[in-house]
C-alpha cells in the first residue's frame, strides 16, 4: 500500500470575483492529494473556525461557507490538510487573504479617501509542508 502526506493543495473561491462587501455569501473549497485521505481544518487569522450558526462545513470539511457580517471577516483563511502513517503526522496548508468592505462606502469615495476600507482578494500560492514524529 502506497502512503504519502498531503500535497497539491488548492483553495477555490466562489463566487469568483475580486470585490466583497458585508452581507456577501462566500464559499471556500480546499482540495489536496494524500493517502490516506487527508482531513481538513480551517482557520481565520490562525484561529480555528468551527461549524456554527455563521460558518458551515460540508464535504468532510473541505468546503466552508459563510455570509460576511462585518469587516472583521477580513484576514487570512488557511486550509490545513493532514494525515498520518508509519507513526508520522503530515500537514500541508494553503491560504488566501480576504478583505471585506462596508457597503456604505461608494466607489468614488474608495478611490479618494486615504482611510477608506478597500477590498481585494489575493490567492497567495504559499504552501507549507510539515512532518512530525508521533
Amino acid at each position: 500500500m502506497f502512503s504519502d502526506g498531503p500535497s497539491n493543495i488548492s483553495i477555490e473561491l466562489s463566487p469568483q470575483k475580486h470585490s466583497f462587501h458585508v452581507g456577501d455569501r462566500i464559499r471556500l473549497t480546499c482540495s489536496s492529494d494524500g493517502n490516506p485521505r487527508p482531513t481538513f481544518q480551517w482557520t481565520l487569522n490562525f484561529t480555528e473556525i468551527i461549524d456554527s450558526e455563521k460558518y458551515h462545513f460540508s464535504d468532510q470539511n473541505t468546503t466552508l461557507e459563510f455570509f460576511t457580517d462585518s469587516i472583521t471577516d477580513n484576514g487570512y483563511y488557511h486550509c490545513f490538510a493532514s494525515n498520518s502513517f508509519n507513526g508520522n503526522l503530515y500537514n500541508y496548508n494553503g491560504y488566501l487573504m480576504l478583505v471585506v468592505q462596508d457597503k456604505n462606502i461608494s466607489s468614488s469615495t474608495r478611490k479618494t479617501s486615504s482611510n477608506t476600507k478597500w477590498i481585494h482578494l489575493v490567492l497567495l500560492p504559499v504552501y507549507v509542508f510539515r512532518k512530525w514524529q508521533l
